[in-house]
């Protein structure tokens, strides 16, 4: 009993981390404005806006934002000169960074962020960023997962351990929490 509260612990201790480090980024967002990741956002209007943003967090809408940086207005003028967007705005946005081999990762706006396709297989994994998924990814980046044709669902350690359940292998890293080597196995194994 004593091993499992010292894993909860750290799970704790590694999520308040994430939280902390993003919402530190999101407070200083005006001093990295311009510099980022590559996307391209489709508006509401049809028009289309190359933009070098990181992906923030409003704290206080929590909704995720990039940043616009139009520099036709001077640097002293940040309340024109940076401007958030917000998935509200747009209908869509691409990340053009690459990931996975993919040139392109697609997003579609939600209530509080993008929508990225993240993991693709016979498990599919929709995250709120569309990078940084290595070995661990946080599950609070997750927010929905889909098995093959079947409706999409919201992500819980529940549903996924459902979804998995027919694959020792991939339970075995589940029951580690090792929630992308899970994933990762379950595609794998589906695909023998």
């Amino acid at each position: 009993m004593g091993a499992f509260r010292a894993q909860q612990t750290m799970n704790m201790a590694n999520q308040q981390m994430q939280m902390q480090m993003q919402m530190q980024l999101s407070r200083n967002w005006l001093k990295s404005a311009g510099s980022g990741d590559d996307y391209e956002v489709t508006f509401k209007d049809s028009s289309k806006k190359k933009i070098t943003s990181f992906m923030y967090t409003d704290t206080v809408l929590h909704k995720n934002f990039i940043v616009l940086v139009d520099k036709k207005f001077a640097k002293s003028d940040s309340l024109h000169r940076n401007r958030k967007i917000y998935p509200g705005e747009t209908l869509s946005i691409t990340y053009l960074s690459g990931f996975n081999g993919e040139s392109n990762l697609n997003g579609a706006p939600v209530d509080s962020c993008w929508r990225f396709r993240v993991i693709t297989g016979q498990l599919t994994v929709y995250g709120k960023y569309p990078d940084g998924y290595e070995e661990e990814f946080p599950a609070s980046a997750i927010i929905a997962i889909q098995l093959k044709n079947a409706p999409e669902v919201t992500y819980s350690e529940t549903t996924l351990g459902q979804l998995i359940a027919n694959d020792p292998k991939a339970v075995q890293q589940f029951n580690k929490k090792k929630y992308y080597k899970a994933i990762m196995k379950f595609n794998y194994d589906a695909e023998k």
